[in-house]
């Protein structure tokens, strides 16, 4: 009885014996540096080679212990990206960019939105800074003037890249378009349809890119040799409920026949 006993207990163990890569190697005849890299889509490894590893992996139980991983590699293959808003047209469009090439790149993604608070941003920074990403592409809130809590981040020797909000903090670099030349642009076709009275819903003017957009809108009024009234520019957080403000506001003047917005919202 005894013997019966311990033969179960050993045949129990022998069933919770965690998998290694080695046992995957093994059993389809593959390097385990290849199926190393298979586990961690790297680029290096082919489709057909990633499959075959992950289907034997799903098969036999295997899971990675990334803790362990990256505790030996000091990398995560992981990018934090923080926006405002995900429900965010724009920035769910971005997000889907960002996590493909990632994905093709061998990392994964987590998403942080900031609902344009610099507290809950700091947070979020603080947050991603103990799990150790690798780097961090930004898209600042509404709120944020000051830039220290990036600091931590960026001592560390990790990469932070902003993006759609420019940032001018320490020579970091930002992926924008020329906002600018793109309201100017608008607000010219909107002239060119014979608009004479146009108004401007803006962004808060503490940001740059809503600065620049600005600058668009009464470039191109200048260059017709309309005049710029202080009526015609109605600065807000951009949100849902502004344009219902700003519309109500517009109403109220006569003369306008036509819009030009800093955002879609």
């Amino acid at each position: 009885m005894q013997c019966q006993t311990v033969g179960t207990f050993k045949a129990i163990v022998a069933m919770k014996k965690k998998v290694t890569i080695h046992d995957i190697s093994r059993i389809l005849g593959i390097d385990s540096s290849t199926v190393s890299r298979a586990l961690n889509n790297s680029p290096r490894v082919k489709q057909k080679t990633k499959n075959l590893v992950l289907n034997k992996a799903l098969e036999l139980g295997y899971w990675r212990n990334s803790l362990a991983s990256n505790l030996r590699t000091n990398k995560t293959n992981t990018l934090g990206v923080i926006v405002p808003r995900i429900s965010c047209h724009f920035f769910s469009s971005a997000i889907a960019g960002i996590e493909e090439s990632a994905y093709e790149a061998g990392y994964s993604v987590v998403i942080c939105q900031s609902l344009d608070s610099l507290a809950r941003e700091q947070q979020i920074v603080h947050t991603l800074l103990g799990n150790r990403v690798d780097g961090i592409l930004v898209s600042i809130s509404m709120e944020t003037k000051t830039f220290g809590h990036f600091d931590a981040y960026l001592n560390q020797g990790c990469p932070i890249v902003f993006f759609d909000r420019p940032c001018d903090f320490r020579g970091l670099p930002n992926v924008i378009i020329d906002d600018e030349e793109a309201c100017y642009l608008a607000t010219g076709h909107l002239i060119s349809l014979g608009c004479k009275y146009l108004v401007h819903f803006s962004g808060p003017q503490t940001l740059e890119l809503y600065r620049r957009r600005l600058n668009g809108f009464v470039k191109a009024l200048n260059k017709k040799k309309h005049p710029v009234l202080p009526t015609q520019i109605m600065e807000s957080r951009l949100m849902r409920e502004d344009g219902i403000t700003n519309a109500k506001k517009l109403l109220k003047l006569s003369k306008v026949d036509g819009v030009v917005s800093a955002n879609d919202t």
